[in-house]
C-alpha cells in the first residue's frame, strides 16, 4: 500500500452531532435569521453542480437568496459557514502523525472555497487534496476515484480509503482500493495496524526489491 486517501466531513471534520444535524448551522437561525427550510433549501437545489465545479457557488447562493427573498448576502454566509464549519477531529490528528512510509490525501466531495479552507488547516499532514470542484467528478461516482489512480500514477491496489459514508468506501472497493468504513479512531487505528504488517511482511519477503542486481 503507498497511498492512503482520508475523506474530510465525518472523518477529519466532525460536522455533525448524534442525530445527524450539522454543527456549523446550528445557531445559524440566531445569527443570521435563516430558517431550517431555508436552510434544507439553500443545499438542496443544484448543489451537486457546485460541489462538481459547474457552477460558482457565489452565483448559487445569490440565486437562492434572491428568490427566497433572505436580504443576506452570498459573502456573508459564506463567512460565516467557512468559519464555522471546521470543527476539526482533534483525535485524529496524533494518528495522521504517526503514519508512516505511506503517502497521504485528502479525498472530499467539496466545492471550491471550502477545498482552501481544508487546505490551509491540513496541510501540514497531507501531500495534497482530491477536491470533487477540481475532478468534475464526486464520490461514489467511479470517475473519482480514476481520476485519483491517473493523478498518482498508482495500481488500484495500492491505495486505501478511508471514509465515514458506507457507499463510498463499497464504492472504492469495487474500483480494486482496500476501503475502510470509518466510525471511530480505534476503528481506524486497528485498519492502520493491519496495513502496516502488510507492508512490513512485503518488506520483510521482498528487501531488495529496489536493488540493481547483475545478471549471470
Amino acid at each position: 500500500m503507498k497511498v492512503i486517501i482520508f475523506d474530510a466531513d465525518g472523518v477529519l471534520i466532525g460536522g455533525k452531532d448524534k442525530s445527524g444535524t450539522y454543527l456549523w448551522g446550528k445557531n445559524i437561525e440566531r445569527d443570521l435569521g435563516l430558517s431550517p427550510e431555508q436552510m434544507r433549501q439553500i443545499y438542496a437545489d443544484d448543489w451537486t453542480s457546485v460541489i462538481k465545479g459547474q457552477r460558482d457557488v457565489q452565483t448559487h447562493f445569490k440565486t437562492i437568496f434572491d428568490r427566497l427573498n433572505i436580504p443576506l448576502s452570498a459573502d456573508v454566509f459564506i463567512d460565516y459557514w467557512l468559519e464555522h464549519d471546521t470543527n476539526v477531529n482533534e483525535e485524529i490528528l496524533p494518528v495522521l502523525a504517526s503514519i508512516k512510509g505511506h503517502k497521504l490525501y485528502i479525498g472530499t466531495n467539496q466545492e471550491k472555497s471550502r477545498t482552501a479552507v481544508l487546505e490551509k488547516k491540513f496541510g501540514a499532514y497531507f501531500e495534497g487534496i482530491f477536491s470533487s470542484y477540481h475532478i468534475g467528478a464526486m464520490k461514489p461516482e467511479p470517475a473519482f476515484y480514476k481520476y485519483i489512480e491517473t493523478t498518482l500514477n498508482v495500481q488500484p491496489q495500492d491505495i486505501a480509503f478511508i471514509d465515514d459514508s458506507l457507499s463510498h468506501v463499497q464504492a472504492a472497493q469495487r474500483c480494486g482500493w482496500t476501503g475502510h468504513h470509518y466510525q471511530n479512531v480505534e476503528g481506524l487505528k486497528e485498519f492502520l495496524g493491519i496495513l502496516n504488517a502488510l507492508r512490513e511482511s512485503t518488506v520483510a519477503l521482498y528487501p531488495t526489491e529496489n536493488k540493481q542486481t547483475s545478471s549471470p
